[in-house]
């Protein structure tokens, strides 16, 4: 038999504080709450002498936030999953607790059924397993658009440098198999797709120079290898950049 998770509820609000002991005694007594309290200092003074499972904290909160609390968590190495709670719909709080390895994000006010929901799928779940409902599939639809709108913002002015999903995902505090996923999602092109294509259209303008060599022209969209360029050219347009060049002479 799984050992009944034992968690800690974090919130500057008492109402809050509350509200979520309310939800979890009426509606999942596979928890065992063994605090509540108002900030992450008073979390972690309890932590000295106790053994948490599950902390559900709140992002902002006086003496020390959610940020903070996660940061200290994770430095010592405590083996303690985290739940945030946050008011303010922004990315950079997503970020900032995906980094500090949050295995979920809710927003305020929380939605009751949904809270819920997802206790009810990490009680199932081994401690420590890779099928915890993941901080990214929580996410907002809108936070995500603004993700992509970022990359894509990222590409136009970064498309004449090395740019791989494995470098946008450490940038952007994401899996690289998420992100590629919810890129396709957003606009219809995988990553690579859309930054070929990004990169042959500043090409084809650039080709009206007839000055500028191709090799260099290569480098300035993003392509060491002036070979490279001209076959990922010609797939894209059936054209070689020279034959590209005077037709639009």
């Amino acid at each position: 038999m799984k050992p009944i998770p034992r968690v800690i509820i974090v919130d500057d609000e008492w109402i809050i504080r509350e509200g979520l002991r309310k939800i979890i005694n009426d509606n999942l007594p596979q928890y065992e709450i063994i605090a509540i309290v108002g900030n992450g200092i008073e979390c972690l003074s309890l932590l000295e002498s106790i053994k948490a499972d599950l902390i559900i904290t709140d992002i902002r909160m006086p003496y020390m936030d959610g940020l903070e609390l996660m940061k200290i968590i994770r430095n010592k190495d405590l083996n303690i999953d985290i739940i945030v709670l946050s008011g303010y719909d922004d990315f950079r709080y997503c970020q900032e607790a995906l980094k500090r390895r949050a295995i979920d994000y809710l927003l305020k006010p929380i939605d009751k059924n949904e809270f819920i929901i997802r206790l009810q799928k990490y009680a199932l779940l081994s401690k420590g397993t890779n099928e915890k409902n993941s901080l990214q599939d929580s996410i907002p639809a809108e936070t995500q658009k603004r993700i992509i709108g970022d990359i894509k913002h990222y590409i136009r002015i970064n498309f004449d440098r090395k740019i791989t999903l494995k470098m946008l995902s450490q940038k952007f505090y994401l899996n690289p198999n998420y992100l590629s996923q919810l890129f396709k999602k957003e606009t219809g092109m995988n990553f690579i797709d859309y930054l070929t294509e990004f990169r042959i259209e500043k090409a084809k303008i650039a080709l009206s120079d007839s000055t500028l060599r191709i090799a260099d022209l290569s480098r300035n969209v993003g392509y060491e290898s002036q070979k490279h360029f001209s076959a990922i050219f010609k797939k894209n347009t059936g054209l070689t950049p020279t034959e590209y060049r005077e037709m639009v002479e």
